[in-house]
């Protein structure tokens, strides 16, 4: 293995992990303050977002496991930890401009006394417009991870010949 490839590699993890645990702790105590001041008790619009680039992610990861060779025995050698801590931590970098923002969406009680969720509808809109974008770009790059998956296959199987068998167990296995 090239000392190279492995300080490039191990280097991005580390990287990504240590300004993802960094952004972790300072958006904790950020909510907590904002928690304080009764902002920032909604989250639903975040997690959905959280779920795309999770899945975008996976996307990426099926698409170097599956196109570049070298990158498939790197990949084979990461122990569970770090999958688990790429999963868990990289999505708050992302999440950083939305985590920080003063959230108008509240509980209030309605005409009945009961508890009810309140939102300005100029933050309805906003919401809705992030979910449909990133579910848009999600879908988009994952599409196309997928197809770059198939035509590497689709090139390999010309390369090496392999039998219909292989082929489609190896297309089963991308499209899962």
């Amino acid at each position: 293995m090239n000392n190279r490839v492995r300080f490039l590699f191990w280097g991005t993890v580390t990287l990504v992990v240590g300004t993802s645990s960094f952004i972790l702790v300072k958006l904790l105590l950020a909510i907590r303050e904002r928690q304080r001041q009764g902002s920032c008790r909604t989250l639903f619009y975040r997690l959905f977002t959280v779920q795309v680039w999770g899945v975008m992610m996976h996307s990426l990861v099926r698409f170097a496991y599956i196109c570049s060779p070298r990158l498939h025995l790197q990949l084979d050698r990461i122990p569970g930890p770090a999958w688990f801590l790429l999963n868990t931590l990289v999505p708050f970098a992302v999440f950083a401009r939305f985590l920080l923002q003063v959230d108008p969406v509240s509980f209030r009680t309605n005409e009945d006394g009961y508890a009810a969720i309140w939102a300005p509808m100029h933050v309805v809109h906003s919401n809705a417009c992030q979910s449909t974008i990133v579910t848009v770009i999600g879908s988009v790059f994952s599409a196309s991870c997928y197809l770059f998956v198939l035509r590497q296959l689709v090139r390999l199987r010309q390369i090496q010949d392999s039998s219909a068998t292989d082929f489609r167990h190896e297309r089963s296995l991308t499209v899962v």
